[in-house]
């Protein structure tokens, strides 16, 4: 949901504007596009709810 919520703001905005924001690396790594990661820069995987999820489901 945050995915198209950011999606939503960002998809009619300028190149100056997308700079302005201090998305300027983003945007020439992703476009405009959503690509969720930490701020490390490590994208996400549904592997890291696989293990929440078997730590969790054990205990």
């Amino acid at each position: 949901m945050v995915g198209t919520i950011v999606h939503q703001l960002t998809k009619d905005a300028t190149i100056e504007e997308i700079e302005k924001a201090g998305l300027g690396a983003y945007y020439t790594d992703h476009g405009v596009d959503v690509y969720p990661a930490s701020a490390a820069g490590v994208p996400f995987t549904a592997a890291y709810a696989a293990v929440w999820l078997m730590r969790t489901w054990r205990s």
